[in-house]
C-alpha cells in the first residue's frame, strides 16, 4: 500500500479549523500584566500610602457627623433610602413608571442572549406580560421583608441575562444590583408568577426573586435594624451553622449589618448571632449561626485615612463583578463596602457618589491635566474620591507627581499595532492615572471629571467611634 505524506502545515489547518468549530464564541481579551504600568512592588499594600499620608490617624468626621451626613444622603439628597420611612406619596402611577422605566429603557436596546441570538420584541413582551403593571391599584400594599440569602437585582423579573455584545459574559445588562443576607426591603409589588418583587432596598430598585426574601411586618422590620450591633470588615465573611465552624451557610460581604445575640468569652473565636431567616410560609424567624470574630466589629471603625486604606486593602486582587455579578463587586459598590465600615452610607452608583463630600474639582475631559495633577498632589489619600464617566476609584497618593488610585475595575485600553485594544483586569488593582494614557479614550487622569473628599464642613473633634442606636 502507498503510504500518503500529507505536508505539515495542512495538518496544522485541518485541526485549527476543526477546534474552532468546537470552541465556545467567547470575546477574548489581552491580559493586563500583573504589575501595572508605573507600579511598584511595594505599592501593592496598604502600609506604603499610609506612610505617605499626612496624619493617617487623625478623625475625619464623628459618629455625630457621619450620622449627619447619612442624614443628609437620605433626607436632604434623595440618594438613600430608608424602607421604614418611605414617601407616603408614592402612589400606583409612580410605581407603574418606576417598573416601566426599565422595560422601557432595556426593550429598545439591541441585545443578545447567551447562545448569541438576538433578543425578540416578542420575548421582551413575555417579561413585560409578567411585570403584572395592570394588578397595581391605590393604595399600594407595601410589604417589608429581610434577604435571607446573597441574591441579584434584576431589571426585569427574570433570572435569564442579557448582553450588549454577543457572548460578553461578564455583563449582564439585567444587573441592576447584588444584595447580602440581612439587608431590608420594601416591597411594592409581586410579578405576575408571584415568583419575583419589585421592591426597593436603601440603595436601588429593582426585581428580586421571592426565595430570597423573609417577610415581615414593619414593627419587626424596625425591630430588626434597631437590633444591628455590629458590622463585617473582611472581604467576606463567612457565616456557618455551628460554633465549631465547619457548617457553612454562606458570606457576606464587607459592610453589612449583623446581630449578635449574646456575648462570648474573650478567648472564644466566634460570634454567635441572630441570622434573619424564613419559615414554611416564608416569613421571618431567625436561626442561630456563626462568624469569626476577626471578620466582624461590634462598633464602626474609626474614620480615618489609615482605616479606609487597610480596608480597600482587604479587597485587592477580589474579582470584579459588574452590578455585583458572581458575587462580587464593581467599582460603585467596592467604594461603597469600604465606607460602610466605617458607617458613613454612600449611594449605590458612580455618578451618584460623586455628587457627595465636598468638591475639591469638577472638570470636563479638556480641562489641563495639570489642574487636576495640582489638586490631587494637595488632597489626602484614603478620603478621596475621583469620578470619570462610568466609573469610580479611591485616591492614594501621588509619588513622582504620577497620582495612584485603587478600584475595582474590569480593564483599560492600550494601543498595540496602531489599534485600540482592552487588557484585561477584571479585580481590584492598584493603578496610576495615567493608565491608558496612549488609547485614543486617553488616560484616567485625562478623563477625570470630578475629585471629591469624603466628608463634611466641621470643627475637628476626636471621637470614639459606635455603632449609634437606631
Amino acid at each position: 500500500m502507498k503510504n500518503i505524506s500529507i505536508p505539515y502545515n495542512v495538518i496544522l489547518i485541518i485541526l485549527l479549523f476543526f477546534t474552532s468549530c468546537t470552541t465556545f464564541n467567547e470575546k477574548l481579551y489581552y491580559s493586563g500584566s500583573t504589575l501595572l504600568p508605573d507600579i511598584e512592588v511595594n505599592m501593592k499594600t496598604p502600609g506604603y500610602w499610609i506612610s505617605k499620608t499626612n496624619s493617617p490617624d487623625r478623625i475625619i468626621m464623628t459618629r455625630e457627623e457621619i450620622d449627619e451626613f447619612n442624614d443628609h444622603m437620605e433626607k436632604d439628597s434623595g440618594y438613600i433610602c430608608d424602607p421604614l420611612n418611605f414617601d407616603a406619596g408614592f402612589d400606583a402611577a409612580a410605581l407603574k413608571k418606576s417598573v416601566n422605566a426599565s422595560y422601557n429603557y432595556i426593550s429598545k436596546r439591541q441585545l443578545f442572549s447567551d447562545s448569541g441570538k438576538r433578543l425578540t420584541k416578542k420575548e421582551f413582551l413575555k417579561y413585560k406580560e409578567n411585570m403584572n403593571l395592570e394588578s397595581i391599584k391605590d393604595p399600594i400594599n407595601f410589604e417589608y421583608g429581610i434577604i435571607t440569602s446573597f441574591t441579584n437585582q434584576k431589571s426585569l423579573p427574570t433570572k435569564i441575562a442579557m448582553y450588549a455584545e454577543k457572548y460578553d459574559v461578564d455583563f449582564d445588562e439585567l444587573q441592576n444590583s447584588a444584595y447580602d443576607t440581612g439587608t431590608p426591603v420594601l416591597v411594592f409589588h409581586r410579578s405576575a408568577d408571584n415568583k419575583w418583587a419589585y421592591c426597593t432596598t436603601d440603595l436601588s430598585r429593582g426585581w428580586i426573586d421571592i426565595n430570597s426574601i423573609a417577610f415581615c411586618t414593619k414593627d419587626e422590620l424596625n425591630n430588626y435594624m434597631s437590633m444591628q450591633n455590629a458590622v463585617t470588615i473582611s472581604a467576606k465573611t463567612d457565616i456557618y451553622t455551628n460554633d465549631d465552624l465547619t457548617g457553612f451557610y454562606g458570606y457576606m460581604r464587607m459592610g453589612s449589618g449583623l446581630i449578635i445575640n449574646e456575648k462570648v468569652q474573650d478567648n472564644a473565636t466566634f460570634f454567635k448571632i441572630n441570622l434573619p431567616s424564613k419559615n414554611g410560609n416564608g416569613q421571618l424567624e431567625y436561626k442561630e449561626a456563626f462568624v469569626q470574630k476577626s471578620d466582624a466589629r461590634t462598633s464602626y471603625l474609626p474614620y480615618t485615612p489609615r482605616t479606609i486604606i487597610l480596608q480597600a486593602f482587604k479587597l485587592l486582587n477580589c474579582p470584579y463583578g459588574w452590578g455585583g455579578m458572581y458575587g462580587e463587586q464593581d467599582c460603585s459598590r467596592f467604594i461603597n463596602m469600604v465606607f460602610r465600615t466605617v458607617g458613613i452610607k454612600l449611594p449605590r452608583n458612580s455618578r451618584i457618589q460623586s455628587q457627595t463630600g465636598i468638591e475639591l474639582g469638577n472638570y470636563s475631559e479638556k480641562s489641563e491635566i495639570s489642574e487636576k495633577l495640582a489638586v490631587l498632589k494637595s488632597s489626602t489619600g484614603g478620603i478621596t474620591i475621583i469620578y470619570l464617566s462610568g466609573h469610580i476609584m479611591l485616591y492614594l497618593g501621588t509619588v513622582n507627581d504620577i497620582p495612584f488610585v485603587i478600584h475595582s475595575t474590569w480593564g483599560y485600553r492600550e494601543k498595540i499595532n496602531g489599534f485600540d485594544k482592552i487588557r484585561l483586569i477584571n479585580k481590584t488593582t492598584v493603578s496610576s492615572l495615567m493608565l491608558g494614557d496612549n488609547s485614543k479614550k486617553g488616560s484616567l487622569i485625562k478623563r477625570t471629571l470630578k475629585i471629591k473628599r469624603i466628608d463634611m464642613e466641621h470643627d475637628e473633634v476626636q471621637s470614639t467611634e459606635k455603632l449609634p442606636s437606631k
